[in-house]
């Protein structure tokens, strides 16, 4: 099943007319810490690139450099960890548009399973497929998971202690495993099912939730977002020429994630 599209007004349709149009422009280059991939690239060359900055930053707690990895819409054979200050983005329109076979993911073997200080990294707008069937985000606080697609289950933990995350505006298809989180937020999303929970796991608008049930087992549920404004996502065009940055509208009483409203930042030459 893809992330859905149900387009709230013909702006949807005349958008993705304007993108079709579009005449194809080169790629940016917004300097040595942004690394932007397509399907062209050869997939040991992408593969080698993540890591190479992985082994820079897994355990760069306290480091200076900071890093950007984007992918245009295609499909990609690679399996990329995530350490600190890096940022992994698709660029399409759809979580979808951007295909991960392999994995999307963040582990805590340099401290022996233990995620409590797994902060600082973000992914965003992608569709996995991981291998081995599920996906690992072993995190701590500051290391969202925004606008994805995890074809299979989603696996919290690394065996030892993490303490708190958040999942926004995504749709997992198979099982969320907590493990050992204490405490996690879960925004405007869909899950096949739910499993753990230690001190408190937060749900706000999404399907496949606990029922409310806090303090035991402690699932504190919402059925909906009263008022929400998604934060804005990059989108690759091809275009030769650029646009402004666009936000996201506004939204109330949200349920699931946010396939309605598809306005993004542009990001083209």
């Amino acid at each position: 099943m893809q992330y859905a599209h149900s387009p709230a007004s013909s702006r949807y349709s005349d958008f993705c007319a304007a993108l079709r149009r579009s005449r194809p422009g080169p790629t940016p280059d917004f300097g040595p810490n942004v690394t932007i991939f397509d399907s062209a690239t050869p997939g040991a060359k992408i593969q080698s690139t993540l890591d190479s900055i992985f082994v820079s930053q897994e355990s760069s707690e306290f480091g200076s450099a900071r890093y950007a990895i984007l992918f245009k819409p295609g499909k990609y054979d690679v399996d990329a960890r995530i350490g600190y200050y890096t940022q992994v983005s698709g660029l399409g329109l759809s979580p979808d548009d951007v295909a991960i076979n392999g994995g999307i993911r963040a582990d805590a073997r340099w401290r022996k399973g233990n995620a409590t200080v797994n902060f600082w990294r973000d992914v965003e707008n992608m569709s996995v497929v991981p291998a081995g069937g599920f996906d690992r985000w072993a995190v701590s606080q500051a290391a969202p998971m925004r606008r994805m697609h995890i074809r299979g289950d989603l696996v919290l933990d690394d065996g030892g202690w993490s303490s708190g995350g958040f999942l926004a505006d995504s749709k997992v298809d198979g099982e969320v495993r907590s493990g050992s989180q204490q405490q996690w937020l879960t925004r405007n999303s869909t899950l096949r099912s739910w499993k753990g929970s230690n001190w408190n796991m937060v749900f706000v608008g999404t399907g496949g939730a606990p029922t409310n049930s806090f303090p035991s087992p402690p699932y504190t549920t919402i059925d909906s977002a009263p008022v929400i404004r998604e934060k804005p996502f990059s989108l690759w065009t091809g275009a030769a020429r650029g646009k402004s940055s666009h936000r996201r509208s506004v939204r109330t009483q949200r349920v699931q994630p946010g396939s309605l409203e598809r306005r993004a930042a542009w990001l083209v030459p």
